[in-house]
């Protein structure tokens, strides 16, 4: 799952910091691909994060529902849920604000590119 996400943080070029006056090009990411499929990944982590809480939640109701208790297998199931539902809702947020980094470098390059090309007129 990290080998396809983060591409908004990792892979997305911004402009330079400074642009020469002459310029007459500049190379950075221009396409919102990247970021995309950050923010897909994190939607998907967060409907994933939802569901297996839920398996979580309806397995607790199920435990408090029983006289004797919870077994330890249950316990175990319970605390897995947990974690997995908490790792998931982690890197939903994640990839979120690597899709949000790497659309704003893209709005930066392309500002620049309109810049140039205003300059060349």
């Amino acid at each position: 799952m990290f080998a396809v996400s983060g591409c908004g943080l990792l892979f997305v070029e911004g402009p330079p910091s400074t642009i020469p006056e002459d310029a007459t090009s500049v190379r950075c990411t221009e396409s919102k691909t990247l970021p995309t499929i950050d923010y897909v990944w994190s939607g998907l982590n967060v409907i994933g994060s939802f569901i297996i809480l839920g398996q979580h939640e309806a397995l607790k109701r199920e435990v408090e529902s029983q006289p004797r208790g919870a077994t330890s297998y249950q316990l175990e199931k319970s605390c897995t849920y947990y974690r997995t539902g908490l790792s998931a809702s982690l890197q939903g947020l994640l990839f979120w604000l690597s899709g949000n980094r790497g659309s704003k470098k893209i709005s930066a390059c392309r500002d620049a590119v309109d810049m140039i090309e205003m300059r060349n007129r």
